[in-house]
């Protein structure tokens, strides 16, 4: 089971850059992943 949670992670996660992975970039990256895609209903009056 535990193989099977580690596998999954890596496979969700391999696409991700890596903010320790040593290579500098002129400009920050995109998020690859982001939690709030949708936006929150409008307040109430």
């Amino acid at each position: 089971m535990t193989l099977l949670v580690l596998a999954l992670h890596w496979l969700v996660l391999q696409g991700m850059p890596l903010d320790w992975d040593g290579t500098p970039s002129a400009a920050p990256a995109a998020p690859v992943f982001s939690t709030r895609n949708i936006a929150p209903p409008p307040p109430r009056p």
